[in-house]
């Protein structure tokens, strides 16, 4: 009997915590593979010291103070992240996306603070100048043209390929952490040419200076919805711009085309005019309202899937090999896909 109360006790150490977490968006499953030590058992929450390399662990990550994780009869409240401007959010608010901005936010600043041998950011730069820059190298703008750009200008260049389950999505943010701008991208999908399309209006938060050293992040919900604010059209202008050299592109469409016609098509566009193909398929599927159409064009150009590698090696290749603190390899391998 006695050995069964001891192990009840020593199960339920963490279950206050958890269930505290969860009310302000984070999920005890993130917690545990993201945040806690690879060693760790809940168990050994039942001794006071253990609990409290947990909760120093969790409030190190997401902000919050650690007598207020101790104080089990204490509701959290979301984690502040400074001030915030949450853009293409009709009903979303920032309580429901806080546990999301959060782990971005920490996300940016470890990456910040560990990459090596970066670049000073040179400053702003007009679409057409970084289209210019990127094409003396490169057949077209593409993800991987401008990882390679933003990297070697000084921007640091992320992707969350995990967040909470109890937090709401969003495709990205813009900010910057001491003097380094850091898109920090979200987003569910995985195909190089969407991701290109977030990043590049991410980029041009950053460099017609809607954000700003020391300023708010500014963070985009859902970049599928249209948006009349001036700084999100400004954004999507300078990406439309960087990615095709018009800031509102489009082509004589012709419809009722196959997935694997368009994606001829694209190809044969594309190379005429430096277009990425997978950006063509993208402004067809858009213009003609075919985007399932696109999608199989998506999958004969073998550009369905691979963003979140592509960044995540990309960031690899900035950190220091087998030299980050321990509690932050763990924390961008389970975020930023840094395992693989």
């Amino acid at each position: 009997m006695g050995r069964t109360t001891i192990a009840k006790n020593r199960t339920n150490g963490m279950t206050d915590l958890y269930a505290r977490l969860k009310d302000v968006g984070f999920d005890r499953r993130f917690v545990q593979d993201c945040v806690l030590p690879d060693w760790w058992s809940d168990d050994m929450a039942s001794v006071p010291a253990n609990r409290a390399i947990a909760e120093l662990a969790i409030a190190r990550h997401f902000g919050f103070r650690v007598a207020d994780l101790r104080d089990r009869s204490r509701s959290l409240v979301p984690p502040r992240c400074g001030n915030i401007r949450l853009k293409r959010s009709v009903r979303t608010t920032e309580e429901q996306v806080a546990g999301t901005v959060a782990i971005a936010r920490r996300a940016a600043e470890l990456v910040a603070e560990s990459a090596v041998d970066l670049p000073a950011f040179d400053g702003p730069a007009l679409a057409s100048a970084v289209r210019a820059a990127i094409l003396r190298n490169h057949a077209y703008v593409d993800l991987a043209s401008l990882l390679t750009y933003c990297w070697s200008h000084g921007i640091a260049i992320m992707h969350l390929v995990r967040i909470p389950n109890s937090s709401k999505k969003i495709d990205g943010l813009a900010t910057y952490c001491g003097d380094r701008p850091v898109i920090v991208l979200a987003s569910g999908r995985n195909s190089p040419p969407w991701i290109a399309f977030h990043l590049a209006h991410e980029l041009g938060h950053i460099m017609r200076e809607h954000v700003r050293k020391g300023g708010d992040m500014l963070v985009d919900q859902d970049l599928k919805k249209p948006d009349k604010d001036q700084q999100e059209q400004e954004a999507d202008g300078y990406a439309c711009e960087l990615l095709t050299g018009e800031s509102t592109p489009g082509f004589e469409v012709q419809y009722g085309l196959t997935g694997a016609e368009l994606a001829q098509a694209a190809l044969k566009y594309g190379e005429s005019h430096r277009i990425s193909p997978g950006t063509v398929v993208l402004i067809y599927g858009r213009s003609a309202d075919r985007f399932p159409a696109a999608q199989i064009a998506l999958n004969f150009l073998g550009q369905e899937a691979g963003a979140h590698e592509q960044i995540a090696g990309a960031l690899r290749r900035v950190l220091p090999a087998g030299d980050l603190p321990e509690t932050t390899e763990r924390f961008l391998s389970g975020c930023a896909g840094l395992a693989g």
